[in-house]
């Protein structure tokens, strides 16, 4: 006799939760997707917002635990570390003078990393989408 309870619980919803281990470094990376926020009566930009764990990552930039991240790039001028959106992350070296800002190491011209004044950085994705990267603690 067929049930008459159906649910697509289990086959219409994903889960907000991915997680993987890499294949290189036998590390577990985590994410957990939050909200996708469109600005402009849904004509954009769009932020997405996700919580990330990343053992490689010592850092508490968001005060979400150490190696967490909301997925936003941020830049610590202590440590001259850009770290992207997607978890990459850069050494840099600053200008003598301190007007400029270079990357090490960057073997593709996939985003430009630029230093406008002294509380604001703009990273430029090769999307041509511009994120900018404020001091904290500071107003730009």
């Amino acid at each position: 006799m067929p049930s008459a309870f159906f649910s697509q619980a289990q086959s219409n919803f994903k889960n907000p939760a991915q997680g993987r281990v890499n294949a290189r470094t036998g590390q577990f990376t985590a994410q957990l997707k939050i909200v996708e926020l469109t600005g402009n009566n849904g004509m954009g930009p769009k932020l997405s917002l996700a919580i990330s764990y990343s053992p490689f990552n010592p850092d508490n930039p968001n005060n979400l635990g150490i190696g967490c991240t909301l997925g936003l790039s941020y830049y610590d001028r202590v440590n001259l570390l850009l770290t992207t959106k997607t978890g990459e992350q850069y050494k840099t070296t600053e200008s003598a003078d301190g007007q400029s800002v270079s990357i090490k190491q960057k073997n593709a011209e996939n985003f430009i990393f630029k230093k406008i004044s002294e509380t604001e950085y703009h990273y430029i994705d090769k999307s041509g989408e511009i994120e900018i990267l404020s001091v904290p603690g500071k107003t730009v």
